[in-house]
């Protein structure tokens, strides 16, 4: 189960806190030819080697989720278009967590060690509540007084 944990990290990290949007437009614009590709990719296999360790033995799983990780976005580069682009993030996003999720089963079997309580359940569905939910009502709440407010019945618009 650690394997997963330090895989998924890895990849939110890499993927969203170090991934700026100068260097995903980037990417898009140069696709196979952007260098931020390819450092997006040292990116990960830095964080990997901190996460994991630098034992050979992690070795093969850096190699699966790194040459994964960069045919996945490659593709997600080539066909993705203005239309499709929404749709084109959560596929990449889903293949990505397939990759990792089957990586960390083969290399850590860890179905066999998930015996949550109720309790444990409980706790959990409360953390995925508020980290969810919660969190993006109340920011939506506090960025609010920032959003523009229209009406359409004042004469003393720009607009004339």
């Amino acid at each position: 189960m650690m394997l997963l944990i330090k895989l998924l990290l890895a990849h939110f990290l890499g993927d969203f806190l170090f991934q700026s949007e100068k260097s995903v437009r980037n990417k898009e614009e140069k696709r196979i030819r952007s260098p931020h590709l390819y450092i997006h990719m040292v990116i990960h296999a830095i964080l990997l080697i901190i996460l994991l360790g630098s034992s050979t033995s992690f070795w093969p799983i850096l190699g699966i989720i790194i040459i994964s990780h960069y045919l996945i976005d490659l593709g997600k580069l080539y066909f993705q278009d203005q239309k499709n682009k929404r749709k084109a993030f959560f596929v990449d996003q889903f293949l990505h967590l397939v990759i990792i999720v089957l990586t960390a089963q083969f290399y850590e079997p860890y179905f066999d060690q998930l015996k949550i309580s109720g309790s444990q359940l409980l706790l959990i569905l409360l953390a995925l509540t508020l980290l969810t939910i919660v969190s993006a009502l109340m920011i939506r709440m506090i960025i609010s007084i920032w959003s523009p407010q229209t009406n359409d019945s004042d004469d003393e618009s720009l607009a004339k």
